[in-house]
């Protein structure tokens, strides 16, 4: 069924198609076309165009997409709807195309005729001329006719001279495809003479590639004269040039003449050189010649100027000299081509100028001295070239004569005799001329020089000391003189020594060794002891030292040098230690003489020591001594001398200096019977003595003796000791300290290096005493202590802090205003316990802060009491002693960590209190429900009340005379405190609400009291008889009756007080004590109703 209803649609599209027929989709339009190309005449419609047909002439060429024309070259192609291409196309094309549409509305459309234009390139063009004369004479007039033929479009014509277009006298014929052309009308004149004339022609086809042909004529003229290369020539000087006169004429000259500023020339060139241009050749050149036209004759001549460029020579002197406060007056002389348009003076700095060629100066300071320049500017533009400005500029020195100033003689160093000395003379200010200078020694007023400001003195002697003077003079006068000392010093000689070499016996006093030096100035001379400067404190050795003038100015040093002093076993006696090198040297010149002193003295041995081995092992016993001649060794056990061999090895004399030696004794895989003492014997010709060498087991070190301090300071302790005997191995040492009294542990701090007999103890607090104690230790471990010392450090003074710091608590900022160096911090200690503990302040881990900050921010909180400390940076261990702050309290106080724990632990006392006693209470009630015996029907109408309803009334208390609560706020002694005030029916707990009822909370005017609505007659009964005969325990438990809270039913909950007999202590009366309010005289007791809720 679709299929059908589609194929419907497409009938009635098709239909509506039909009626409605075609419309223009694309008109055909005129086209244009060159001859060989291909073209395309358009003809689109949409919709059923019926019949389509294209004419030509009335001709029919197609009919719809079917060529009917014999031409192969039309089609109409089938996707083109309708459109006619014609291709090759031919000059015969170029004619009326009509497209007829069949069926399109209106009629008028239904034809449409356009054009086709078939372009054709023009006709190579061909130049005429109107006048068949060979030769034309100037001013003579003709006609230039240029044709082409065939071109469509007609063909532009373009007229050219020596390639210049022209536009003027120019007439126009256009024929299409056929014959135009183009007359150019001439007024000849010599330009004429063989000028290429050309003429072009084109139209759309050949429009970049034009069609042109040319023609000349020849003219006859008279001369015409022109000069190359400028008829104004300009040369600059030296330049190589030339003026050339070009004649032109038609027929040629015969001959050219040239003249000079009106002087003829000897030249019949055409061209005149100049190389190189010189300033001479500057002047007017005329060139004249002529020639003969159908017998007349005519003359031409014409006149060139040449000028030289030269930029500006500027001749002034090199120097210029004028006296001070005299007048300057210098011209600047120029010599230039063109004339200079600018010549001025002016000083190098600017600070002098002048606009002309004449510079002069009035009353010549020394200030005007210096470099002038004369500037001179000329413009030049030689021919061809652009203008450039010429500058020159030439300079001349101006001195300005004046007498020098003040002189100076430069310092010298003092000379030593035979040198050269040198003396120079400088002036503050030279003068003009330079001066010369005259020296003088002044004490003897010689004149020594006149000349330079040098004075040489080669060769001096002691007699040159002196005072020397310099005076600077020049034409205009004489200077300040000046003085310098100088002073000549002779080189330190020896003019007496101790021989080289000296023995003598020991038992010799009063020895002394001598030395003598002259020399200026006072030699100086120090004495030496192997090398290193001797001890003439008066110990050892005595000084005595005399000073002798010689030659005025030289001085004679005696120097002694005597083996006594109050060390010496014998004042004057010498010892074997005097046995050395003596050098005297005098320390300027560090001339030296050396003295090897020797004496006599028998052998001297060291103390008895140890050596320690073990079996199996290796020792070597050493023993060292001193003598003079080096003495003999030998070695001996119980008496017995001992020689090597075997175990036993001697080894050979060691000779440490020339009264040191040392003898070693080895013994190798060691025995018992090995160990014990040896005996080693020394000897010369002058004495004998022995030394004791015992062997024995390896062991700890034995302690250290001798401990002392020699120097302390605030900080450390320095240590010195002698060791203890090693026990046969490598021995350190370690150092143990404490502070007394302690205020830490025992420290220990090893000795570095480990063979050290002297150390320095740190990091110690100021005042402080300590005890000190060293013991050696080897590979066996630690051996004895030595003798305890105690030392006490040095103080250490901290600055003072003038203004007491202050600390807000309200904004927790500490002012400090502290003016100490930055070798000083602050510490800050807190307490928020009135002093009872004390906590350092840190901020970011730093403890100590930078105490030249004036404010700064301690956030701890609570803070009652603070103080602060100056702490050394290096050391924040060591602090001076505590300032306090001056605290001002904040308004509004922070509760501390500490406050907040004890408020709480308060509380929670409290409430566990009250929860005793509410479950005491509750027990209580529930024993006394217990004991309750059984009741009949109580008789409570003694009372007001009557028989209780036989049901149960709506819910609400349990004392039916209660008819409503009230919360009231009472004053006084419970101030702010809510209470029931009940109402009672009954007149007699009408005033109940007065006595203090135990108080409630409130909650907004209503109570949330849910009370078992049964009445329990059993229960008021026993109540009644309670309240009668316990009245006391209200007095008792007052405390235990303010509550708060919903109240509870006590007979849904059976939970009763006991008042028992021994609680009551009276009838219930008036007063604040019962609670209750009740007539004077007694009265059977009342109903009581006590509910606890919490």
């Amino acid at each position: 069924m679709w299929i059908s209803i589609l194929r419907l649609l497409l009938l009635l599209l098709h239909i509506l198609e039909v009626v409605i027929g075609a419309s223009w989709e694309q008109r055909p339009t005129d086209v244009s076309a060159p001859v060989g190309s291909t073209v395309t005449l358009t003809c689109k419609v949409t919709g059923e165009p019926g019949f389509v047909t294209w004419n030509k002439n009335g001709n029919t060429l197609a009919v719809g997409t079917s060529v009917v024309s014999s031409d192969s070259r039309i089609t109409v192609p089938v996707a083109s709807k309708f459109n006619l291409q014609i291709t090759n196309l031919q000059k015969s094309d170029d004619d009326d195309y009509t497209c007829n549409i069949q069926n399109i509305q209106p009629d008028s459309q239904k034809a449409v005729t356009v054009h086709l234009t078939v372009l054709v390139a023009p006709g190579q063009p061909s130049i005429s001329i109107n006048d068949t004369r060979p030769q034309k004479v100037e001013k003579d007039v003709v006609s230039l006719t240029c044709s082409s033929s065939g071109g469509n479009p007609p063909p532009e014509f373009t007229w050219t001279k020596n390639g210049l277009v022209l536009n003027s006298n120019i007439i126009v014929t256009k024929v299409p495809n056929g014959l135009s052309s183009s007359q150019l009308t001439v007024h000849l004149d010599y330009s004429d003479h063989l000028a290429p004339y050309s003429c072009s022609v084109k139209n759309s086809v050949n429009q970049n590639n034009p069609f042109s042909t040319s023609t000349q004529i020849s003219v006859l003229y008279h001369p015409r004269i022109t000069f190359k290369p400028y008829k104004d020539l300009s040369l600059e000087l030296g330049s190589a040039g030339s003026l050339t006169c070009n004649v032109s004429a038609n027929p040629t000259v015969n001959s050219i003449s040239w003249t000079k500023d009106g002087q003829p020339l000897q030249t019949t060139n055409s061209r005149i050189d100049f190389s190189p241009a010189s300033k001479t050749d500057s002047g007017s050149y005329s060139c004249s010649s002529s020639n003969s036209i159908n017998g007349v004759t005519k003359p031409a001549s014409d006149t060139a100027t040449v000028n030289v460029l030269y930029p500006p020579v500027i001749t002034i002197p090199e120097v210029y000299e004028v006296n001070e406060s005299a007048t300057l007056d210098i011209t600047c002389n120029v010599d230039a081509y063109p004339t200079p348009f600018y010549t001025r003076w002016q000083k190098t700095d600017n600070s002098i100028q002048s606009n002309n060629n004449r510079l002069t100066i009035d009353n010549i300071k020394r200030s005007h001295k210096g470099n002038y320049s004369c500037i001179s500017k000329n413009a030049m533009r030689p021919s061809g070239d652009s203008e450039r400005i010429e500058e020159r500029i030439k300079y001349t020195y101006l001195y300005v004569r004046y007498s020098p100033g003040s002189s100076n003689i430069a310092p010298v160093s003092p000379v030593f005799v035979g040198n050269s000395l040198t003396l120079t003379c400088s002036v503050s200010d030279p003068g003009y001329p330079a001066p010369t200078y005259e020296w003088r020694k002044v004490e003897t007023n010689q004149l020594l020089a006149t000349e330079t400001s040098r004075l040489i003195i080669n060769g001096v002697t002691l007699q040159d000391n002196g005072n020397y003077s310099c005076s600077p003079k020049n034409m205009m006068g004489r200077g300040g003189s000046s003085t310098v000392p100088v002073v000549v010093n002779e080189k330190p000689t020896y003019v007496g020594v101790h021989k080289d070499k000296d023995t003598i016996y020991n038992n010799r006093t009063g020895y002394w060794l001598q030395c003598k030096v002259r020399g200026r100035p006072e030699p100086l001379i120090q004495w030496y002891k192997n090398g290193k400067p001797l001890d003439t404190s008066g110990k050892l050795y005595r000084l005595t030292t005399t000073v002798l003038p010689v030659d005025t100015f030289s001085f004679l040093v005696t120097s002694q040098v005597y083996l006594q002093g109050s060390d010496r076993v014998g004042t004057t006696s010498p010892q074997i230690s005097d046995v050395a090198s003596y050098t005297c040297k005098e320390t300027t010149s560090n001339i030296n003489h050396t003295t090897q002193l020797f004496i006599y003295f028998p052998p001297t041995i060291t103390p008895d020591e140890k050596e320690a081995s073990i079996a199996g092992g290796t020792a070597q016993l050493k023993c060292f001594g001193e003598g003079y001649p080096v003495p003999n060794f030998v070695w001996k056990r119980n008496n017995a001398v001992i020689s090597s061999g075997g175990r036993l090895t001697i080894h050979q004399t060691k000779v440490i200096s020339v009264t040191r030696s040392e003898s070693i004794l080895q013994i190798d895989r060691i025995v018992g019977q090995d160990f014990g003492p040896y005996t080693c014997e020394m000897s010369n010709q002058f004495g004998k003595t022995t030394k004791t060498i015992t062997l024995t087991v390896k062991s700890k070190p034995e302690a250290p003796t001798s401990l002392s301090s020699p120097k302390r300071s605030w900080d450390k302790v320095t240590l010195r000791w002698t060791p203890g005997f090693n026990g046969g191995s490598y021995q350190a040492f370690v150092v143990k300290y404490k502070s007394n009294p302690p205020n830490a542990g025992d420290q220990s701090i090893r000795v570095m290096p480990d063979n050290a007999t002297e150390f320095t103890v740190s990091n110690l607090l100021p005042s402080m005493a300590y005890v000190f104690q060293v013991c050696g230790y080897n590979e066996l471990g630690e051996g004895d202590l030595s003798d305890s010392i105690t030392i006490t450090t040095n103080g250490y003074t901290f600055p003072f802090i003038k203004e007491t710091p202050e600390f807000s608590g309200d904004n927790k900022e500490l002012v400090l205003n502290l003016d100490v160096n930055s070798t000083f911090c602050v510490k800050v200690k807190v307490s928020t316990n009135g002093g009872q503990s004390w906590q350092t302040f840190t901020n970011n881990d730093l403890e100590c802060f930078d105490a030249n900050v004036a404010k700064m921010i301690v956030t701890t909180n609570g803070v009652d009491r603070m103080n602060v400390s100056l702490c050394l940076v290096e050391r924040m261990d060591v602090c001076g002693q505590p300032v306090s702050v001056r605290i001002s309290s904040s308004s509004t106080p922070d509760l501390t960590e500490t406050e907040v724990i004890i408020i709480g632990c308060v509380c929670a006392a409290i409430l566990v209190a009250l929860l005793t006693v509410l479950v005491c209470i509750i027990c209580r009630r529930r024993n006394l429900a217990k004991q309750l015996p059984p009741q009949t029907s109580p008789n409570i109408a003694a009372n007001g009340h009557t028989n209780i309803p036989p049901q149960k009334p709506p819910r609400g208390y349990d004392n039916t005379g209660i008819q409503g609560l009230d919360l009231v706020q009472t004053h006084g002694a419970h101030a702010g405190v809510s209470y029931i005030n009940p109402s009672y029916s009954h007149d007699d707990y009408s005033e109940m609400n007065r006595n203090g009822y135990p108080p409630f909370p409130r909650h907004n005017g209503n109570v949330p009291i849910d009370h078992d609505s049964s009445y329990d007659p059993e229960y008021e009964n026993e109540m009644n008889r309670l309240n009668a005969n316990k009245s006391n325990y209200f007095n008792e438990k007052q405390g235990d009756i303010s509550f708060t809270g919903s109240p509870r039913s006590p007979i849904k909950d059976k939970q009763y007080i006991d008042m028992s007999s021994e609680h009551r202590k009276g009838d219930l009366i008036n007063g604040q004590e019962s609670g209750y309010n009740t007539p004077d005289n007694p009265k059977p007791p009342k109903k009581v109703i006590y509910e606890v809720v919490v």
